[in-house]
């Protein structure tokens, strides 16, 4: 599993790799944080939160995945992360409590000189030919600042109210130098977004053991920016902007033994961001806006059950999603212009539908399983005062999903249900711990994704032993 090796939709066997370039994955982070509270005689809290983190990715790849083929990739990107936040923090055990604080985010996407984002249609062969080569450096700095309230209010000793708002301000912008099969292209663009967002909820502590919530709520996802490909720079992305309903309960029982929890939710997507093919380079994403409507809805329940040294837990999640009207040209299958196969508009909004332009209403979201569900067991035996021995299994299921909005079965974009299987058994000793494990005990054989054509293999059966000291 060195670097993302990756073997065509077409292929049977996703672990007999036929690549003839080489593929290496590297990815490196350092991150820091510090917190700091002060606690005013009048019980008011100011807290400072302040993040660094430095990072690089380098990822080499073999495009087509096959020894025949000759497109490469390769990238080498570094980012930098500032963050700080600041709050004021009513005391929390008063029938009114208050929060205000505001935030800074600032992060740089650094795509390293000299031109170290390379995609090349010869690469395999003969590497480097300008004619053959998209290649891209430069930087994408971002930034968002934002300003936050909240209020809390205890209608009941059992019934709590709370209300929150926030504004945020984001931008992003792009410095990139183009070099598209030898063609220069200067990528200078800016895109900024702003919102409010708010959120009122309402907590019932029914009794000791039950607990009712709801809530809803609004939020965003800033707009961004596309790299060029092709001729001129593309537009930018709007922002995403979505209204959120969720309620549940929380309940347990026979002394704590078995604790219970369900939810349901509905989120309602405005502009939802979607990401297609270029036309002309399908290697590249494009990242656009749904016009209408796209609704994501479901529930999930979650069970935990616990007797002396034996435990059990459970968890199920159903989901349904489906876009609204949106029009787009599978960048697989593009028309030719030739006879027959004429090249015909294909607007997001208006279409009008065709051949090639297909309409993506109630397409589902990609990688967005209609059902999930796990359950694990385990039972701890006591081994004298100081050792215990701890064996464990748990299975997990994961349903068929789409790779793609076009959900073409042909294409490979159906990515099949998957059973996964582990056990391990851990023995502890003070602050020893040691733990035999394996992973995916049956072996399966599935694809995680789908990227270019080619599907990335979900990990095959491992074991091992993990070794932990506590001090």
């Amino acid at each position: 599993m060195g670097g993302y090796p990756a073997a065509p939709y077409t292929q049977k066997d996703l672990f007999h790799l036929t690549a003839n370039s080489p593929q290496d994955a590297h990815d490196k982070l350092i991150r820091s944080s510090l917190k700091a509270d002060y606690t005013f005689a009048s019980g008011v809290k100011f807290r400072s939160v302040t993040g660094i983190a430095s990072g690089e990715t380098k990822y080499r790849a073999d495009l087509d995945g096959t020894a025949t083929g000759i497109e490469t990739f390769y990238d080498n990107v570094g980012e930098f992360q500032f963050s700080q936040e600041f709050n004021l923090i009513s005391p929390d055990d008063q029938r009114f409590t208050w929060l205000v604080g505001a935030f800074g985010l600032w992060n740089t996407y650094t795509f390293r000189k000299p031109y170290q984002f390379d995609i090349d249609l010869a690469g395999a062969v003969t590497p480097g030919i300008p004619a053959y080569v998209y290649s891209l450096q430069g930087r994408n700095p971002e930034r968002s600042l934002a300003a936050f309230g909240q209020l809390g209010f205890n209608i009941t000793p059992k019934l709590k109210i709370e209300a929150g708002g926030r504004y945020t301000a984001s931008r992003s912008t792009n410095r990139v130098d183009v070099m598209q099969y030898g063609t220069y292209i200067r990528d200078d663009q800016r895109v900024k977004s702003d919102n409010f967002s708010y959120k009122v909820s309402l907590g019932w502590k029914a009794s000791p053991t039950q607990y009712l919530y709801g809530f809803v709520a609004t939020g965003f996802r800033p707009g961004g920016l596309n790299v060029p490909v092709g001729l001129g720079n593309p537009d930018a992305f709007k922002p995403e902007k979505v209204t959120s309903f969720e309620g549940g309960w929380k309940g347990s029982f026979a002394g704590s033994h078995l604790n219970l929890s369900v939810d349901g939710f509905y989120n309602n997507y405005r502009n939802f961001q979607v990401i297609v093919g270029y036309p002309d380079i399908p290697t590249f994403g494009l990242e656009l806006n749904v016009p209408k409507t796209t609704r994501i809805y479901g529930g999930e329940a979650e069970a935990d059950l616990r007797f002396g040294g034996f435990s059990i837990n459970a968890g199920v999640n159903v989901l349904h999603s489906d876009l609204g009207q949106f029009y787009a040209v599978d960048s697989r299958t593009p028309p030719t212009g030739l006879p027959g196969d004429p090249i015909l508009p294909c607007d997001p909004l208006t279409g009008p539908v065709s051949t090639h332009c297909v309409s993506l209403k109630g397409q589902e979201q990609t990688y967005a399983p209609n059902l999930t569900f796990n359950v694990g067991a385990q039972y701890e035996l006591k081994l004298g005062d100081t050792d215990t021995l701890t064996p464990r299994v748990n299975f997990g299921h994961v349903g068929a999903q789409w790779a793609t909005l076009f959900e073409n079965p042909a294409l490979g974009d159906r990515l099949g249900e998957r059973n996964v299987l582990n056990a391990q058994l851990a023995w502890t000793h003070g602050g020893l711990s040691v733990t035999g494990y394996a992973t995916n005990l049956t072996n399966q054989h599935y694809a995680g994704a789908l990227n270019s054509g080619l599907y990335f293999a979900g990990p095959p059966r491992q074991y091992g032993i993990r070794v932990l000291e506590a001090f």
